[in-house]
């Protein structure tokens, strides 16, 4: 008698790791009546939930404050790190990275992180890297793109990704401190403070933010998210300065 063999069928399951084990051992094209075309994204970003802040939410009472002086050496404690009414910090790079994600992570209201260093960028209308407004004060400059300024961004870079791997619960909003053009030599703890005085007292110094309409040197200019590069567009923060650093 002629055994009948049973027709093997496609797993139904949502398991990428079980699909693909089965396709390693099986032709798709013996399973074309079972296969259909999507008309959709299938693997859709998850979406973040870290974007840009917005000028209007600078407000001490509007959610909790995280300021970091960000640093990134191998050696020496580059960060100085102020969680909202906190004593501020020297700390290792990873330790300020933990303490943060640390904090994030119990939050159970928006936070609202200031990293001092460059979180959007800019390019003229050739397409090469031009500064932005802020970083320049008379014959003086800070480009993002020389010097500290690209290192610094990198370490926001490698930060912002570890938050957004973390998968916060609660929004994360980025504004950007910019503590430059110093009159007298200062240190990380004492920078973080000045951020968290013009934030405190935000109604009384709306001229110590900049928006991001205010950052092109040139109408023509483009500027966009420092994270654009590494796939996590948050949008363009605005700019907390402190008032010494006003041009």
């Amino acid at each position: 008698m002629k055994q009948i063999r049973k027709k093997i069928k496609i797993p139904k399951t949502d398991s990428i790791r079980v699909l693909a084990e089965f396709f390693d051992t099986h032709d798709s094209t013996d399973f074309e009546g079972e296969l259909v075309e999507a008309t959709h994204s299938v693997f859709a970003k998850r979406p973040t939930m870290i974007r840009a802040g917005k000028t209007k939410e600078i407000r001490w009472s509007n959610g909790s404050w995280l300021f970091i002086d960000i640093g990134f050496s191998n050696r020496r404690k580059s960060c100085g790190l102020l969680i909202h009414n906190e004593h501020p910090k020297c700390l290792h790079f990873n330790q300020a990275c933990a303490a943060i994600l640390d904090y994030i992570a119990i939050a159970k209201r928006p936070i609202n992180l200031v990293i001092e260093a460059p979180l959007s960028v800019a390019f003229d209308q050739s397409g090469n890297p031009t500064g932005r407004k802020i970083e320049k004060q008379r014959a003086e400059t800070r480009y993002w793109y020389v010097g500290a300024g690209c290192a610094m961004m990198v370490s926001a870079m490698y930060l912002v990704r570890s938050i957004d791997d973390a998968h916060p619960r609660h929004p994360v909003r980025l504004f950007e401190g910019f503590v430059s053009f110093k009159t007298a030599k200062s240190n990380d703890k004492h920078d973080v403070l000045r951020l968290r005085e013009v934030v405190k007292n935000a109604e009384k110094n709306v001229d110590e933010t900049v928006g991001p309409e205010e950052l092109k040197l040139a109408p023509s200019d483009d500027v966009v998210s420092a994270f654009r590069v590494a796939g996590l567009d948050c949008g363009v923060p605005p700019v907390i300065m402190c008032k010494s650093q006003r041009h």
